[in-house]
């Protein structure tokens, strides 16, 4: 027998109606269920010992353990172990798990779940003197029998302390803070996106558009290509600042992320050109992303807003072929808006001043361009009005969004 949920439906501000949902296609909730937090739980001989079991992984530490193992060779070394720990998108995906374990505050009078250090410490000394310092440092047990309000179990639900502090504070206050800022991190991109999610539908249009202004700028002309590839990252450099916009770090932090997807590209797909939109798509599926393309061949307003107008208000990411193929150009920019006046983009460039000698296979760039000494560039927040490219053909678009579970 089918079972249903009798629920009220709010369709709009005005008008509300009563009906009915298929259990089945309904997903109970609480006030607890924070998004992007997860929790973890160990099972196996880690269950007991604070050991995580290598040979029976939950699903969770299966794909925690690929993620450090970057080789593929079933272990993690100490080089590996590294690299994790300076991964700053590993690190904001784990601030979010609730793990849990057995607190490492209490252990029995043996120090059992302590036994696999044994195998850890040089000899039989140096175990003895481990066990004196976890026994002096366990407080769990004294503390009950003193009167403190613990669980009866030790095996408890663990936090990271800034991530929880975080998630207690007002949603809009947070939200409202981030916007304030001139600039955000991939990082703080992804909370406000969570935020903006949990808003009314009528009310995530304005902040995703807010949130398009506050991705950093990307310079094509400075990065650590040779030859002629180094001015001709267009298409890598709008990706990067696509990839920001979805709040996507580069894994690499010590270059920039143009240059990570360049060795990236190499590394998976080196038969397939750079400006090429296949080896986008490869490259978005590599982070969880969806790639779109959207034919154009238009530079109308009424024809290109109706086409790319709602994968913007809606939080994705474009990027636009922004010459004809009669112009003899080929050039890939960032679009952060679209106006009456016309469509605001992130140029990586600089700032064209001839949009007529651009089109006839000249540089329009002239006095314009970005210098190669410095990350920022003329190019951030370009509006090119409806009239400057009325005689441009657009070729695509590409609309990036997150993937579906």
């Amino acid at each position: 027998m089918l079972h249903y949920l009798g629920v009220l439906l709010g369709v709009n501000r005005t008008a509300q109606e009563k009906g009915w949902l298929k259990a089945s296609d309904t997903e109970l909730t609480t006030a607890l269920n924070w998004p992007g937090f997860k929790i973890a739980k160990e099972t196996g001989s880690g269950s007991q010992d604070a050991k995580i079991d290598f040979k029976n992984l939950t699903p969770f530490f299966k794909d925690l353990f690929e993620d450090i193992d970057t080789s593929g060779d079933g272990s993690i070394s100490a080089k590996e172990m590294r690299a994790a720990l300076r991964d700053s998108v590993l690190a904001d995906r784990l601030s979010r798990v609730i793990a849990k374990h057995p607190s490492e505050w209490q252990t029995d009078p043996s120090l059992s779940k302590w036994e696999y250090l044994k195998d850890l410490v040089p000899d039989d000394a140096a175990f003895e003197e481990a066990k004196t310092q976890i026994k002096n440092l366990a407080w769990w047990d004294d503390a009950q029998c003193a009167g403190a309000d613990l669980p009866m179990s030790p095996e408890v639900y663990h936090l990271h302390p800034l991530s929880f502090i975080n998630n207690l504070i007002s949603f809009d206050t947070l939200l409202e803070s981030l916007m304030l800022l001139d600039r955000l991190t991939p990082s703080e991109i992804k909370t406000a996106r969570e935020l903006i999610y949990r808003l009314e539908k009528s009310k995530r249009a304005e902040y995703y558009l807010k949130l398009q202004r506050k991705v950093k700028y990307r310079n094509q002309r400075n990065n650590k290509q040779t030859g002629r590839i180094a001015d001709g990252m267009c298409n890598l450099t709008s990706l990067a600042m696509a990839f920001e916009y979805l709040g996507i770090s580069s894994p690499n932090e010590t270059m920039q992320f143009e240059d990570y997807l360049e060795g990236k590209r190499i590394e998976d797909n080196p038969d397939v050109s750079r400006i090429q939109s296949s080896a986008w798509k490869t490259l978005a599926n590599d982070f969880g992303i969806k790639m779109d393309v959207i034919g154009l061949g238009t530079s109308d307003k009424s024809t290109i807003i109706k086409k790319l107008e709602p994968h913007i208000v809606t939080g994705s990411s474009i990027i636009l072929s922004a010459f004809s193929i009669a112009s003899g150009q080929g050039h890939i920019v960032r679009v952060q808006e679209f106006t009456n006046n016309g469509v605001v983009v992130d140029d990586p460039f600089g700032r064209i001043n001839d949009f007529a000698k651009r089109e006839s296979g000249g540089s329009g760039y002239a006095g314009t361009a970005n210098s190669r000494k410095t990350e920022g560039g003329l190019g951030e927040n370009n509006l090119w009005t409806w009239s400057n490219i009325k005689d441009t053909t657009f070729k695509y678009a590409c609309v990036f969004s997150e993937a579906e579970d």
